[in-house]
């Protein structure tokens, strides 16, 4: 399993700097079960070509557009030629064009953060960090905020160049069920076993049925509740804000937004 992660704006200059080496994650958040070697592809916020402002982003990827990377404008809030500044969680994964290995993984207090930490992940100093951890963690409610001082995750990782391989669909299996082989007809018994009624041979359907039916992925319906999330192509609920593959995604169902 491959998990797309997100950073704050600080923390993304330090990663084009060379000088973030580790983030935290709540423990209890979708990075949860990460282990060592990991791979994580990293979104960016990034811009389209003006002609594309009026299309979702995924359309356009459909359409051939490419994106231009904020880090590569040089953070400029607008760049000639190029619409509105798109957030990291709305780059499509087959745009993104480097990844993260995991190479540690610690739990801690994110109150225990050190002040070294502070500075190589881009930060003033702790205040800084505090106020981009609680705006950027207000979705999951009480029990997360740095007053809560919650259970942390920090992941040191290693960055690779390149896009990360997608992982291969799953073979379809035909439910059509196979011929039964023909069965070979027993020599007659003497005596009593000779005249005992012959049991019927089973139904070829049956004996053939399996134990679960499987589902071809190509054919499956979301249940009306919930719905895929563009981005990260999870299913997530429709009835409440929810995260996808990144506890930072901002996954809402389209009632929701028009709402909004």
């Amino acid at each position: 399993m491959t998990y797309p992660i997100s950073f704050r704006l600080p923390e993304l200059r330090a990663l084009d700097d060379g000088r973030l080496r580790a983030f935290r994650r709540l423990a209890d958040g979708v990075l949860a079960d990460v282990e060592i070697g990991t791979r994580l592809w990293i979104r960016e916020p990034y811009f389209l070509p003006v002609r594309y402002d009026h299309l979702k982003p995924t359309s356009a990827r459909d359409i051939g557009a490419q994106p231009l990377f904020l880090s590569d404008a040089g953070y400029e809030a607008s760049v000639d030629g190029h619409g509105k500044l798109r957030t990291a969680r709305e780059l499509c994964r087959d745009w993104h064009r480097r990844h993260l290995v995991i190479i540690g993984c610690e739990r801690q207090r994110i109150r225990d953060i050190s002040a070294a930490d502070i500075a190589t992940a881009g930060y003033a100093d702790s205040h800084h960090f505090r106020a981009h951890w609680d705006q950027d963690i207000s979705m999951r409610g009480r029990g997360a905020r740095w007053d809560d001082n919650p259970v942390v995750l920090r992941l040191a990782f290693e960055v690779a160049d390149g896009q990360l391989p997608k992982a291969p669909a799953p073979e379809r299996q035909s439910r059509r069920a196979k011929p039964a082989e023909p069965v070979s007809p027993r020599p007659a018994a003497s005596g009593m076993a000779a005249a005992a009624p012959s049991r019927p041979a089973a139904s070829p359907a049956l004996a053939l049925r399996p134990a679960k039916a499987i589902q071809s992925p190509a054919s499956f319906t979301p249940p009306v509740d919930r719905q895929f999330c563009e981005q990260c192509d999870q299913l997530v609920a429709k009835d409440r804000i929810s995260s996808c593959q990144s506890q930072f995604c901002d996954f809402r169902s389209a009632d929701r937004k028009d709402a909004a």
